[in-house]
């Protein structure tokens, strides 16, 4: 990686920027390493798919590769990967929660507004 602090961070978040390589770095979680095709087995999709999402996580650092015979084992290089989808996980949270009492206020408002307007009342 190579540029200023701004693009290499952004290389960084751009390689975890796909649910499939998310769900990647799930079953690597905890130490483990998987070879690509017990990858492919567990998220049901093709080798090419699975290379074609790793790649991007090797160029970043997140995942290391190792080889054997004829296999390609990965695993989390560094654990504090986690730490940013927790975060982000944390916000998300907070934010669907803020959508939902949104909502219900909305929905709530608007089924007075509606049942007032029906019975020909003022609308509040």
């Amino acid at each position: 990686m190579r540029g200023n602090i701004s693009e290499m961070l952004a290389a960084y978040f751009a390689a975890l920027s796909h649910p499939t390589r998310i769900e990647i770095l799930g079953l690597l979680k905890n130490g483990r390493e998987l070879c690509t095709c017990d990858i492919m087995k567990k998220l049901k999709k093709c080798q090419s798919n699975i290379s074609r999402h790793l790649e991007p996580l090797k160029r970043a650092g997140i995942v290391v590769a190792r080889n054997e015979a004829t296999r390609t084992y990965y695993r989390i290089k560094d654990g504090d990967v986690f730490k940013i989808a927790d975060t982000a996980m944390g916000i998300l949270y907070r934010h669907m929660k803020e959508n939902h009492k949104m909502l219900k206020r909305l929905t709530t408002k608007g089924r007075k507004s509606i049942r007032n307007f029906l019975l020909g009342n003022s609308l509040k």
